[in-house]
């Protein structure tokens, strides 16, 4: 199985993580989602500047797309990081900002269940200044979310605002026929450990630190 390492600037992403290059585009089933299609011909230009917001229940492939969407923009020569919001509610939220530093200088950037994170004061106040400091860098912005940005539990509503004027696509389920073809052609990820990173470990230290202070 082959890898790539996710280009980071942030000093707390140095070290990079892994992305399975099997997580490509060419494997996303678009039938879930047909406009995406031709809206991520957008997403990947140089200084774009777009905010994506992709939604849908579980199982609709929104991390096998964020994560395609990484693998495509490196080989384009891009800097593009995948990160889970999942993964980031496990760091205190006072130390949103500090885990956010450098994303803002990134050509694109995927965020996860995003609305986990968010439900926080802290990390939709950090989410709110990195949305703004990255589009003014002309980087783009990937959102996946299981909820609709009209209905997303945030306690700011000016994020909420920015969610909202997004290109906002929803997915939806696969049919039978459809999810059968993707199992075949699925290779094993046996092993495969997509956030096992440097970047949350150091996170993590760092919030260890704040808690014995």
């Amino acid at each position: 199985m082959t890898s790539t390492p996710q280009a980071m600037s942030s000093p707390q992403l140095a070290l990079g993580v892994a992305l399975t290059t099997q997580q490509q585009l060419s494997g996303f089933r678009f039938e879930a989602a047909p406009p995406l299609f031709k809206a991520l011909d957008q997403l990947l230009k140089p200084s774009a500047a777009a905010s994506f917001y992709v939604f849908g229940q579980q199982g609709t492939g929104k991390s096998h797309l964020l994560q395609g969407v990484v693998v495509e923009a490196q080989r384009l020569g891009m800097e593009a990081i995948y990160i889970s919001g999942a993964e980031l509610v496990l760091i205190p939220p006072e130390q949103a900002k500090d885990c956010l530093m450098g994303l803002e200088s990134v050509d694109v950037l995927c965020i996860d269940d995003l609305d986990k994170l968010i439900v926080d004061a802290h990390w939709s106040d950090a989410w709110f200044h990195l949305y703004n400091k990255l589009m003014q860098h002309g980087g783009s912005l990937l959102i996946a979310a299981q909820t609709n940005p009209r209905a997303v539990i945030c306690p700011l509503d000016d994020l909420r605002s920015r969610l909202q004027m997004a290109n906002v696509f929803q997915l939806s389920p696969l049919g039978e026929e459809a999810r059968g073809q993707v199992l075949k052609l699925e290779p094993s990820k046996k092993g495969y450990n997509l956030m096992t990173s440097w970047w949350l470990t150091s996170c993590l230290a760092v919030s260890e630190i704040w808690l014995i202070c």
